[in-house]
């Protein structure tokens, strides 16, 4: 099984304005961290329809916090062998685990 944790980073012991975002995977014999720094949240924020269509009316004005979590996680997976996770989900669909 894979483990994931994650975090968007704030300055000043939690308060203020987004720095960053981590990603940690876990699995047996491996473990992957992805770091985003505020800069790269930027990009990927700025290439997103939602943003460019509706600013701070998006998810990205909304909630930034969750956002930097989320395309931290979505880069991160990258690096994980789906390929036998997705195995195992459709045995499990078919009544094989």
């Amino acid at each position: 099984p894979t483990a994931a944790s994650a975090t968007a980073g704030r300055r000043r012991g939690g308060r203020g304005e987004v720095v960053g975002a981590w990603a940690r995977f876990r699995r047996v014999g491996a473990v992957h961290t992805e770091l985003l720094t505020f800069e790269q949240l930027e990009q990927v924020r700025d290439s997103s329809d939602g943003w460019k269509r509706q600013g701070n009316a998006s998810p990205w004005g909304k909630w930034p916090d969750r956002m930097a979590v989320k395309s931290c996680i979505a880069r991160g997976a990258r690096h994980l062998d789906l390929g036998a996770m997705a195995d195992a989900v459709g045995l499990a669909a078919e009544g094989g685990l």
